[in-house]
């Protein structure tokens, strides 16, 4: 359990990035993470996500990711394909 202390962001995207280092040593984690995205699947976990009240059939994690690749990359264009319902064109 993290302590209370409050950090600067240095230090907090220090915490950030060795924590996430130490999570992919971590294989019970991952194959727990597995088993619940295999498990939600069963009951359409991905169609569960809205964007402005339209599906987005991702998960909230990889739109947070993609957006963190698109703020950091700043594409003059982004073409999304197979589009179903619009939720994530709309994100984007």
């Amino acid at each position: 359990m993290p302590d209370k202390k409050l950090y600067s962001r240095q230090e907090f995207e220090e915490l950030r990035l060795n924590a996430a280092r130490e999570m992919v040593k971590d294989g019970k984690l991952i194959t727990d993470a597995l088993d619940i995205k295999v498990r939600a699947g069963r009951y359409y976990w991905v169609h569960q996500t809205t964007w402005f009240g339209e599906p987005v059939l991702q998960l909230p994690q990889d739109m947070f990711a993609i957006q963190e690749v698109v703020f950091k990359t700043r594409p003059r264009f982004i073409v999304e394909l197979g589009v179903a319902w619009g939720g994530s064109l709309l994100f984007y």
